[in-house]
């Protein structure tokens, strides 16, 4: 029946947003993504990101490109567009990442998710220039994403001053995930090094891997 038709379409919708709370958040949310993909087997590219995700959490890149091969980068809404993205920068393919990442926003511009993590893949890409107005365009944006993204952009660049500040608010927010604040410790270690503050570099790296 219709009504029941719709039921692996929503059980394969609370598998992807599972699995973005483990890829983004670092939430230990494998086994109830895996269980829920099970059960959505007619809704295959929604089933297959969040199948995807959940590989790159657990380290195993080349079954999440497996797993995203026969689909087209406009489905799920650009997702997985995005998803070969971050699969081309666990690799080192960051021009590669640049293009999926493009993608990706093209068919949802307002994905903070996106931008910020274009962001990065610019950087990674030495293209500093493009990554700064990029993150600039964030600036109406807030919340600890926004922030590490702009963090980022500004420690690369050597305004170490705004960097620090941004990467300390994300230690500060009360919605920042485990993974944020641990990134945001190592983006702080990386500012410190770089101004030959060995000890206080040393101190965050320890921070970020408590």
């Amino acid at each position: 029946t219709e009504a029941n038709s719709s039921v692996p379409l929503a059980v394969a919708r609370r598998a992807f947003l599972y699995s973005l709370a483990a890829i983004e958040h670092g939430a230990p949310e494998e086994e109830r993504v895996l269980a829920l993909a099970e059960q959505a087997p007619g809704n295959t590219s929604l089933e297959a990101v969040a199948r995807a995700y959940i590989a790159l959490e657990q380290g195993d890149v080349a079954r999440a490109e497996t797993l995203l091969e026969p689909f087209d980068e406009n489905e799920v809404w650009g997702e997985v567009a995005f998803a070969r993205a971050m699969v081309a920068y666990r690799v080192g393919d960051s021009e590669g990442a640049v293009t999926r990442s493009r993608a990706a926003q093209a068919l949802q511009p307002s994905a903070t998710r996106y931008t910020a993590f274009m962001v990065r893949a610019l950087l990674a890409a030495g293209d500093m220039q493009d990554a700064r107005q990029l993150a600039a365009g964030l600036e109406g944006a807030d919340g600890p994403l926004v922030d590490l993204a702009r963090a980022e952009v500004k420690i690369a660049t050597r305004d170490f001053d705004e960097g620090d500040a941004l990467a300390t608010s994300v230690l500060d927010a009360p919605d920042a995930s485990e993974r944020q604040r641990a990134l945001a410790h190592l983006f702080l270690a990386e500012s410190a090094a770089a101004q030959n503050q060995a000890a206080e570099a040393t101190a965050h790296i320890e921070s970020a891997f408590e």
